[in-house]
């Protein structure tokens, strides 16, 4: 006895199942963006949820958490993790080729080289620069160029611009 309905195929060819993938392509700096501070880390470290993250930024996630460490839970997975940071220092040579290449571009880059002219500024500023030392205490004193405002660390490159 024949149906009435028709057949559907069972099997179809790949080609007919493929579908777009709905999932984003990744750029190159995704993996590399720390999951707290959404920037490019500078001080890169590894915490134990095996995450890329700005060692100032895991540290603070870190020290928020009280003492007892069964209750530390990983900022990106939320699942528990050890406070055991490892240094990363090949992922910031990683972050400048990629910056430098142009193959990270955007705002991720401009801040990025922000702080390549900031870690400039200090090593300038370190090396007895007195103009530098001045730079360097007015942008701790204003919280300006990247620098956190910290009036005792601007009293302190003040002094030694002056001592110098």
């Amino acid at each position: 006895m024949a149906s009435s309905k028709p057949q559907r195929k069972v099997f179809s060819s790949l080609e007919e199942n493929q579908q777009p993938s709905k999932r984003p392509k990744k750029s190159p700096s995704d993996d590399l963006i720390c999951p707290i501070s959404l920037e490019l880390p500078w001080d890169p470290v590894i915490a134990e949820d095996g995450r890329v993250y700005e060692r100032e930024s895991i540290e603070e996630h870190i020290g928020h958490v009280k003492k007892n460490s069964r209750d530390l839970r990983s900022p990106f997975t939320n699942d528990f993790m050890g406070s055991k940071l490892l240094p990363a220092n090949w992922v910031q040579n990683h972050i400048d080729t990629l910056v430098e290449s142009g193959v990270i571009g955007g705002e991720l880059a401009d801040k990025w080289n922000e702080k390549v002219e900031q870690k400039k500024l200090l090593e300038k500023a370190e090396r007895g620069d007195a103009d530098a030392m001045c730079t360097v205490g007015f942008n701790y004193q204003s919280g300006s160029d990247g620098f956190k405002e910290d009036l005792e660390a601007a009293f302190r490159w003040y002094k030694r611009a002056h001592e110098g």
